[in-house]
């Protein structure tokens, strides 16, 4: 998972964006768990053709993301976004 901050193309809004690289399998439960955050999240899915460097392990990734939202520091972080106008 990466995160960093960008600006929005239409709304000129500063916004948080969050790169994750997941199995197709555990989609589904991603897309959930964003929509309970965030229901007006962009969202954007394409498939990845090829990996280069590093190490890919979906669960280290899956569980890193459930500790944030165990923790709600992601849905906190998502909250206090929006109240900012972000």
């Amino acid at each position: 998972m990466l995160s960093y901050n960008g600006t929005g193309g239409y709304m000129e809004k500063d916004q948080k964006i969050i790169y994750v690289v997941v199995r197709s399998q555990r989609l589904l439960f991603l897309k959930k768990l964003i929509r309970q955050i965030d229901p007006d999240a962009f969202v954007v899915v394409h498939n990845v053709k090829d990996v280069s460097g590093g190490t890919f392990f979906a669960t280290a990734a899956e569980d890193h993301i459930a500790q944030h939202v165990e923790s709600n520091e992601i849905e906190q972080e998502a909250t206090t976004d929006k109240h900012n106008g972000h």
